[in-house]
């Protein structure tokens, strides 16, 4: 088996590595870090694919590369609304310097309170479920955005499958940077403009 291989597969296959466990006391930690990391890899490798010719490996990474592309992993700590909540977001930040243009004029002073929305407003909706709840799908399904330009976005479920229910573009909240960012703690959740052309409402919509 190629070494490039290897070590695509031990990555694909053992995504938080070895762990603490399995290495033991700092004794066997030195231990591993001796040895070969290809060898451990062989070794971690040949007891998935036990007797597996390297064309059937290679499929099986295929598969398996396909089937997290369509499946992320679920956004940790996201779950279903029971009740509707409503929060909002205000978008403002703090300048840390002075901002200039291109011939050295400051045009924002350091300390100075900026919001995004002054410039552009929020002019689209993004609507947060879990695609592996049909009471989800059939709620977003029914749902009608305030806004011309929408976005479905998953924390959970196939991508491609969703993309079938819905007729449309789906996209998934990898690693949970939007939930984090707006403070999404259950969906359905939908994002939009306040009313103000200032801030997002985010409604937690209890199902």
């Amino acid at each position: 088996m190629n070494r490039t291989l290897i070590i695509t597969l031990f990555i694909l296959l053992f995504p938080s590595g070895i762990t603490a466990k399995e290495l033991g006391s700092a004794g066997n930690v030195w231990k591993i870090k001796e040895r070969n990391l290809i060898t451990v890899m062989k070794e971690r490798l040949a007891q998935k694919f036990n007797g597996q010719t390297d064309e059937q490996i290679q499929e099986e990474l295929r598969r398996r590369t396909e089937e997290r592309s369509l499946r992320p992993a679920p956004v940790a700590g996201i779950t279903r609304a029971t009740e509707t909540a409503v929060h909002y977001f205000d978008p403002s930040f703090t300048l840390t310097k002075d901002i200039a243009d291109d011939k050295g004029v400051v045009f924002a002073r350091k300390g100075e309170v900026f919001n995004p929305f002054d410039i552009s407003g929020f002019t689209q909706t993004l609507v947060f479920i879990d695609g592996d709840d049909p009471e989800q799908i059939t709620w977003v399904k029914q749902f009608k955005p305030k806004t011309i330009r929408s976005k479905i976005i998953l924390v959970n479920g196939n991508i491609k499958d969703t993309e079938e229910l819905l007729d449309t573009r789906i996209y998934f909240d990898q690693l949970g940077e939007l939930t984090g960012r707006f403070g999404i703690k259950r969906v359905p959740a939908v994002i939009e403009d306040a009313g103000d052309n200032k801030n997002l409402r985010i409604t937690e919509v209890g199902l």
